[in-house]
């Protein structure tokens, strides 16, 4: 999502969900390499599901181990699978820090 897209969707919180996102994003890398896609459009698919519920909405989450071999599989990103950062489980975590605050 360009930077006047981010400010149209998320106003002064902008720059705050950016930096929120790239980290998810850049875990992804591998994933997008297999399928020829830019950090960007890691950034957009995340964005994308960045209003629900639970992991797919946290700053902790990032790509499970096996994101390469399930873009090479299925042919698209794989950003509704996610593990956490920190170890946690989504049953009765405590430690979610939404991506959009």
């Amino acid at each position: 999502m360009n930077a006047e897209a981010l400010l149209e969707r998320y106003g002064g919180k902008a720059r705050q969900v950016l930096e929120n996102v790239r980290p998810i994003a850049e875990s992804y890398i591998d994933a997008c390499l297999v399928l020829d896609l830019d950090a960007e459009d890691a950034e957009d698919a995340i964005l994308a599901l960045a209003e629900m519920e639970g992991c797919l909405s946290c700053q902790h989450s990032r790509a499970p181990r096996n994101a390469e071999e399930a873009a090479r599989q299925k042919g698209y990103l794989p950003v509704q699978i996610r593990s956490c950062a920190l170890g946690l489980s989504q049953d009765g975590c405590t430690a979610r820090k939404p991506i959009i605050p």
